[in-house]
């Protein structure tokens, strides 16, 4: 049923339907079973349609840029790719990096890169990336609002976390001893 109602729409405008196509459609029942049942980007792999670059796609560029800058740097990283999880990059294995990207845009007089953080954040550290610029604000997660972030084109009040590497370092450190600590916790295997 999912893959005829989406092949239905993809006859009708040439492209994967897209979520927010879906809702402005009436559709959001389908909207809801293709996020249930593996997402956009699998269903249209899936059935072999075109998709239109999202929202979804700009935040995946901007987490593999990110990740080349830290392995660039020496870095050990893995992306979590899973949708919905706290954060996306693993440096290290032990500290927790959510990237944000934007490029820059105007709103009537406001203008720079928009970051919508939405959440109190789960990751140790934000990495504020701008598409268009390449640059990366590195900003711990304790200073990061939960609401929204706005860069401007001087870096504002976050300019001095721009391109920072120095700080992904420093709260390396901290956190490798951590788990170095609570390894020594840990249960032996007694045979």
């Amino acid at each position: 049923m999912i893959s005829d109602r989406i092949m239905e729409n993809y006859r009708n405008t040439g492209t994967m339907p897209t979520n927010q196509y879906l809702k402005d459609t009436g559709q959001g029942d389908l909207a809801n079973q293709i996020s249930k049942k593996g997402g956009f980007f699998k269903w249209a792999e899936r059935l072999g349609v075109a998709r239109q670059h999202s929202d979804s796609d700009t935040g995946w560029d901007g987490e593999k840029r990110v990740q080349k800058i830290l392995e660039s740097a020496g870095f050990q990283v893995e992306r979590c790719t899973a949708v919905k999880w706290p954060f996306d990059l693993l440096v290290n294995k032990v500290l927790r990096i959510d990237v944000k990207s934007a490029n820059f845009a105007s709103y009537g007089p406001c203008k720079g890169w928009f970051y919508r953080i939405g959440k109190a954040p789960q990751a140790d550290l934000i990495a504020l990336h701008q598409l268009d610029t390449g640059e990366t604000y590195w900003i711990p997660w304790h200073i990061t609002p939960h609401s929204n972030v706005t860069i401007s084109k001087d870096g504002g009040k976050w300019e001095r976390y721009k391109e920072s590497l120095w700080i992904v370092q420093s709260m390396l450190e901290p956190r490798q001893a951590e788990v170095e600590k609570l390894s020594l916790f840990e249960p032996k295997n007694q045979l």
